[in-house]
C-alpha cells in the first residue's frame, strides 16, 4: 500500500459515495483497517447525506461506486478540496498482494470470470470470482486482511464504468472478450467506451493481454494503438469446445480461456476438465420448454444488441419468432433492424425501445412487428403466431426471448426478467383458449 494512502486513511474519515454493494464492501474493508467513514448518496431514500462544500472540507479521501462517473460533480468538488478519489476496485487493489486476472468486454464477462475461477481452483490455486460479477474485490480484501495473498488469484469482472476510473489496479493478465456498441447512455461516445476498457491494458504489470478479433478491428478502424504484446485469440468452432461451451454463443468464451491458459503455460487438459460440471449463468441462451412443438429459448441475459445478434445467428435456418426490447442505450439500431428483418418471421416488442424498433422496422417495410403491454402478453402472442405458422405448413418454430437491451424500468434486472419469461411460458400449459 502506498505511503500517501496510509497517511490519508489515518488523517480523518473516508467519504463513501453510494450505499450499494461496492460502498458497503469498501466500508467492511475500512472497518478492518480501523478507519472511520461517512456515506453520501444522491438517493434521498438512502438515509445518507448529500456531499457539499462543508462535507468536502472534512475528507481527504473518497471511495466511490461505479454509478458515479469519474467527472461527477461531487468527485470534482472533492478534488478541488485536495482529496484523493478512487473507485472501489482501485481502492481494494491497494490492499491486495495476490494476482489479478481482469475480464472485461461487451458480452461474456460473467461466464468467463466464473469459469476461469473454477479452472484455477481445480488446478490447485486459491481462486475466487470478484468485481462486477456480484461480490466486490473489497469484500475479499476484508476477509483476507493481514494475510499473505501472494498465491491467491482474484478473477475480476470489470465493467466499463469501473475500468474508466482505474488508476491503481494493476492486473497480471487481461482478457477483453469482445467489443460492440453499448452503454452509450453513460459513455459520451463509442471511443470513450473503448478507451475505458483499454485503460485496464495500460495498467497491466505483466504482458498478458488477450482480446477477440472485434477489439482489434475497432482499434484499427479508429487508429487506436494497442500494446505490442496484445494477442488476438484464435476462434475455435463449437465442435472443438467441450460442453457447455459447444455452441455458437459460448465457443468464444472457451477460445479466450484457452488463449490465457497457453499464455500462462498451463495444461489445456485441466481446462477441459474444469468445463465438466460447469453451469452457465441463468438465462443465457437457455433452451427451455417445448409446448405443442414450439420451442422457447430464454436469453434474458442478452442485455445488448451484440448478445442478441449472436443468439439470433445461432438459430440461423430455424423459423424464428423474436421477443425483445427494454431500456434505450442510445446505440445505433439500424444494423440490428436489418438483421431482424432478414431472420425473424414475427417480432413482439416490449419496453422503452418498442416504438423505436417498430419505427425502424416499418421504414424497412417489415410489418410483422407488434408492441405488447407486457412480457407475459408477448409470450402469449408469440405462441399464437407460432401455432399459426405451423398450421400453415411451416417448420416447428422457435420463440427466442433475447431482449437486446437492459431491463431497467420494467424489472430489477435480467434475472427477474428471465424468471418472468420462464413463468409466462409455464403458464401456457394452463392456457387452453387460444384463438388460432
Amino acid at each position: 500500500m502506498q505511503e500517501d494512502v496510509q497517511k490519508l486513511l489515518k488523517s480523518g474519515p473516508v467519504a463513501l459515495f453510494g450505499t450499494g454493494a461496492s460502498a458497503r464492501a469498501a466500508a467492511r474493508l475500512l472497518d478492518k483497517i480501523g478507519t472511520q467513514y461517512t456515506y453520501y448518496s444522491e438517493n434521498a431514500n438512502s438515509g445518507a447525506e448529500e456531499f457539499n462544500q462543508d462535507a468536502a472540507k472534512k475528507h481527504s479521501f473518497v471511495v466511490y461506486s461505479p454509478a458515479f462517473r469519474p467527472d461527477h460533480k461531487w468527485l470534482n468538488l472533492a478534488r478541488e478540496n485536495g482529496a484523493i478519489t478512487l473507485c472501489e476496485p482501485d481502492f481494494a487493489s491497494l490492499f491486495w498482494n495476490g494476482k489479478i486476472v481482469s475480464i472485461s468486454g461487451t458480452n461474456g464477462k460473467t461466464t468467463l470470470t466464473s469459469f476461469l475461477s473454477k479452472a484455477f481452483s481445480e488446478s490447485g490455486f486459491f481462486s475466487f470470482a470478484a468485481g462486477n460479477i456480484g461480490t466486490p474485490l473489497s469484500d475479499f480484501c476484508a476477509d483476507f486482511y493481514g494475510c499473505d495473498n501472494s498465491e491467491k488469484i482474484a478473477v475480476c469482472e470489470i465493467s466499463s464504468f469501473q475500468s474508466a476510473a482505474l488508476s491503481k489496479m494493476r492486473s497480471d493478465a487481461f482478457i477483453w472478450t469482445n467489443f460492440a456498441p453499448d452503454h452509450l447512455d453513460w459513455h459520451t461516445s463509442l471511443d470513450e467506451y473503448f478507451n475505458a476498457k483499454l485503460n485496464i491494458a495500460k495498467l497491466l504489470k505483466s504482458p498478458i493481454f488477450i482480446a477477440s478479433r472485434s477489439v482489434f478491428d475497432y482499434a484499427k478502424m479508429r487508429g487506436i494503438e494497442l500494446p505490442e504484446f496484445a494477442q488476438c485469440a484464435e476462434s475455435m468452432s463449437p465442435n472443438e469446445c467441450p460442453p457447455p461451451f459447444d455452441s455458437p454463443v459460448q465457443a468464444q468464451n472457451y477460445s479466450l480461456a484457452c488463449a490465457l491458459w497457453k499464455a500462462m503455460l498451463m495444461d489445456e487438459s485441466a481446462l477441459r476438465k474444469a468445463a465438466e460440471g460447469f453451469e452457465l449463468a441463468k438465462y443465457r441462451f437457455h433452451k427451455g420448454e417445448v409446448i405443442d412443438d414450439v420451442e422457447f429459448i430464454n436469453d434474458s441475459k442478452a442485455t445488448n444488441v451484440h448478445a442478441a445478434e449472436a443468439a439470433i445467428e445461432a438459430l440461423s435456418g430455424r423459423t424464428l419468432i423474436w421477443i425483445g426490447g427494454g431500456k434505450n442505450k442510445n446505440c445505433d439500431l439500424s444494423g440490428f433492424a436489418d438483421l431482424l428483418c432478414s431472420r425473424a418471421k414475427k417480432i413482439f416488442l416490449i419496453g422503452q425501445t418498442a416504438e423505436i424498433l417498430k419505427g425502424l422496422l416499418k421504414d424497412r417495410e417489415y410489418l410483422e412487428a407488434h408492441v405488447c403491454n407486457s412480457l407475459q402478453d408477448a409470450v402469449k402472442e408469440a405462441y399464437i403466431e407460432a401455432k399459426k405458422l405451423e398450421v400453415n405448413g411451416g417448420e416447428n418454430p422457435v420463440v427466442l426471448f433475447s431482449p437486446a437491451f437492459s431491463s431497467f424500468g420494467m424489472f430489477s434486472g435480467y434475472s427477474e426478467r428471465g424468471k418472468v419469461f420462464q413463468n409466462a411460458v409455464f403458464d401456457l400449459k394452463n392456457f387452453k383458449n387460444y384463438q388460432l
